[in-house]
């Protein structure tokens, strides 16, 4: 009970700081500034409302950039646990660790590392991009371990 007061007081504060910036913005002081902490004050409420919301075609735009990823993600991702349960049957048919299995970490490693150079020259060259589709990633594998192979 007590949570749900503490949110609707600081809802009500929060309301009544931006109707103050915005009655502040519309009845401007041009008085000079006295000090750096009083220009702050003075400008602060003009970039309260700087910038625009995002639109729907941001959205659908966003929506279409993390279809794509997540598509992506789960394919390497299928296609990595097939190439694993091939390989543990494989193996579970020998009696003794054969070259094979050497060579085929070899290659899984080779993967790994090209993929890896790919994601940091992702990132060099887009660093927000890189960061979008590391989170996705992330949550994905988080999901994954949570609920055992079950996506959230």
């Amino acid at each position: 009970m007590q949570g749900s007061s503490l949110h609707i007081s600081n809802t009500h504060r929060i309301l009544q700081q931006l109707q103050k910036d915005q009655l502040d913005v519309q009845v401007a002081d041009k008085s000079s500034f006295s000090s750096l902490d009083d220009a702050i004050h003075k400008l602060l409420p003009y970039h309260v409302y700087q910038g625009a919301l995002p639109s729907d075609e941001d959205f659908n735009r966003v929506d279409d950039e993390f279809e794509v990823v997540a598509t992506q993600v789960l394919k390497r991702t299928q296609a990595m646990l097939n190439k694993y349960r091939r390989l543990l049957f494989v193996e579970a048919k020998r009696m003794s660790p054969s070259s094979e299995m050497v060579m085929i970490d070899r290659t899984f490693n080779q993967e790994e590392r090209a993929n890896l150079t790919q994601d940091k020259r992702l990132a060099l060259m887009d660093p927000g991009k890189a960061a979008v589709i590391f989170l996705n990633t992330t949550l994905f594998m988080f999901c994954l371990g949570c609920f055992g192979g079950t996506i959230c």
